[in-house]
C-alpha cells in the first residue's frame, strides 16, 4: 500500500521477460500496469494509470487527488517509440507500433501503427481478426 494526498493505492507493476527500454523511462502506477513479454521501448516514455486532479481550482495539481487509476496493458512484442505516452486506461495490442511522441488516449489494435497526438492509425500490419 502506498498513499498520496490522503488517498492510499495498492499498485500492481507485471513486467514480462525479454523487455528493454532506453533512459528515462517513467512508470506511474498506482492501480495496475502490466506490460507483456519482448515490448521493446525507446527513451523518454511515460506510461500512467492515473493523474492528478484539477478539480479544486483553489489547490495546485500537486496537492490534488488522483484520479480514479485505469488499468494500463501493453501487449506481447509492442513497441513504443521515443517520447511516447500511454495514458490511463489503454490497451496496446499485441505487436502494436507506438510513433515517437505519439500520445496514446485509446485503446490500439494489435499489429497497428499509430502516430501523432492524440495517436492515430497510419497504417494496420496484419488484420487483428487473422492475427
Amino acid at each position: 500500500m502506498t498513499g498520496f494526498n490522503g488517498d492510499t493505492f495498492d499498485p500492481v507493476l507485471i513486467i514480462g521477460d525479454g523487455c528493454s527500454f532506453g533512459d528515462s523511462l517513467m512508470i506511474s502506477c498506482y492501480g495496475r500496469i502490466v506490460i507483456g513479454r519482448n515490448v521493446l521501448g525507446s527513451a523518454r516514455i511515460f506510461i500512467g494509470d492515473s493523474y492528478h486532479g484539477y478539480e479544486d481550482l483553489e489547490r495546485p495539481p500537486i496537492h490534488q487527488r488522483m484520479a480514479t487509476p485505469q488499468d494500463v496493458t501493453i501487449g506481447d512484442g509492442a513497441f513504443l517509440g521515443v517520447g511516447c505516452c500511454i495514458l490511463h486506461g489503454v490497451t496496446v495490442g499485441e505487436r502494436a507500433y507506438i510513433g515517437a511522441n505519439a500520445v496514446v488516449t485509446r485503446d490500439v489494435e494489435p499489429w497497428t501503427v499509430v502516430a501523432g497526438n492524440p495517436a492515430r492509425v497510419i497504417k494496420r500490419l496484419r488484420d487483428p481478426a487473422v492475427a
